[in-house]
C-alpha cells in the first residue's frame, strides 16, 4: 500500500464518519420527533447509507457495518451518560429505547448500500454514430 492510497483510505473513512454524523443529526432533528420508533430506524438508515457512498464499492460493506457499530457505540454511551447524570447508578435500570431501531436502521442501510449500483458510462468504442440520413453530408 502507498502512502498516498492511504492517505485516500484515511480521508475516506474520516469523510463517512462525518457525513454520517451529520446526517444522523440532521435527520434526529427531522425525523424523529414525528415517529420515535420509525424515527430511529431513519436515523440509522440515513447516516450509515449517506456516510457509507463516501467509501469505495469494494469496502462499502465493511465500513457501513463499521459505522453502525460506531453509531451503536455511540449512542450507548450518550445514553448512558444521560441516565447517569439522572442519577440513575444502576445498570439494570438502563434502558434504551431507540438502539433496536438504530441497529435495524443501519443493517439495512448496509445491505442497500453494498448492493447499490451505479450506472457504468458506455465506452467510445461502443458509442455508435447515429444513421446519416443524407442529408447535409
Amino acid at each position: 500500500m502507498t502512502t498516498s492510497s492511504l492517505f485516500n483510505l484515511v480521508g475516506r473513512c474520516a469523510a463517512a464518519l462525518a457525513v454520517a454524523f451529520f446526517a444522523s443529526i440532521a435527520a434526529f432533528l427531522s425525523v424523529l420527533p414525528l415517529s420515535p420508533s420509525a424515527g430511529s430506524a431513519a436515523v440509522g438508515f440515513v447516516g450509515v447509507f449517506l456516510g457509507g457512498l463516501c467509501l469505495e464499492r469494494r469496502s462499502r460493506l465493511i465500513g457501513s457495518l463499521l459505522l453502525t457499530v460506531v453509531g451503536s457505540a455511540f449512542y450507548l454511551q450518550l445514553a448512558a451518560r444521560m441516565q447517569f447524570e439522572m442519577k440513575r447508578f444502576d445498570w439494570s435500570d438502563m434502558t434504551f429505547p431507540l438502539m433496536p431501531g438504530l441497529a435495524i436502521g443501519g443493517l439495512t442501510a448496509s445491505v442497500v448500500g453494498a448492493c447499490w449500483r451505479r450506472e457504468t458510462q458506455p465506452t467510445n468504442s461502443s458509442i455508435e454514430p447515429p444513421p446519416s440520413s443524407g442529408f447535409l453530408t
